[in-house]
């Protein structure tokens, strides 16, 4: 849990986080357990101005993830500038 003190730091910034596994990053191997509603609503906790959701070689969590937040703005205009990025992070076999 953030303290108050952290928290006024972090309403602060203008951050967005831009590196996030979901749980539908696991094709290879246990990547992450986080699901892509609990991201979003961590970043939200946070006071992020937004996510981005890269797994791994898969683009299962992106759809979930936009139709979430586009809900989250329809009942809370104060979500409305955040950005919900869609990414994708591919290894190389080499």
């Amino acid at each position: 849990m953030l303290t108050r003190e952290q928290k006024d730091i972090i309403n602060n910034i203008d951050y967005i986080t831009l590196h996030n596994h979901s749980d539908f990053s696991n094709i290879r191997l246990l990547d992450s357990i986080n699901k892509p509603k609990e991201l979003i609503d961590r970043a939200i906790e946070l006071g992020f101005n937004g996510i981005a959701i890269t797994d791994h070689e898969h683009l299962g969590a992106l759809p979930e993830g936009l139709w979430y937040v586009e809900e989250l703005q329809k009942e809370n205009e104060s979500l409305r500038n955040f950005k919900f990025i869609l990414g994708n992070s591919i290894a190389s076999l080499v």
